[in-house]
């Protein structure tokens, strides 16, 4: 399923207006390509990483954490579901080790992934549920997909 700009940001419980000003400022880079005229299409990887976008911000947006660092996880969520891969990739692991914008598809049985195997104690990571991530946004998918109204 694909959805407009206005039903995905109902999805990831984004204001429009605010999405659209963060894409036009480029603090959200990873919105779908369109063109004068034309609406955005978003796919479950988009809402994905709108929804991750959205909850970041609300969590942490009053104290200090930018936009861009916010839009910075949820484009390597979007990447990590559209990636092909072997595990389930259940769970995506970003080390915070200073070049932490590229996302590391994980099984949820494996230990966190760190990126520095020989300072382990000194490093830390900041993991993602891809299962859960996806799940409220199939959820919200379904939700909107039945919903009869204006088009989008």
């Amino acid at each position: 399923m694909k959805f407009r700009t206005k039903a995905a940001c109902r999805i990831a419980r984004i204001d429009p207006q605010r999405f659209n000003e963060d894409v036009a400022s480029g603090d959200y880079p990873h919105a779908p390509k369109t063109r004068s005229g034309v609406s955005r299409v978003f796919d479950e990887a988009d809402i994905a990483g709108l929804l991750i976008y959205r909850h970041l911000m609300d969590i942490f947006g009053d104290r200090g954490f930018t936009k861009k660092t916010a839009a910075m996880y949820a484009g390597g969520i979007i990447q990590a579901l559209r990636a092909p891969t072997t595990t389930d990739r259940s769970r995506v692991d970003f080390p915070i080790n200073g070049f932490n914008d590229d996302g590391v598809p994980c099984n949820k049985d494996e230990p966190p992934y760190f990126g520095n195997e020989r300072n382990r104690a000194l490093a830390a990571t900041m993991s993602f549920d891809l299962e859960h991530i996806l799940k409220v946004v199939r959820q919200g998918m379904a939700e909107e997909a039945q919903v009869l109204g204006e088009e989008d």
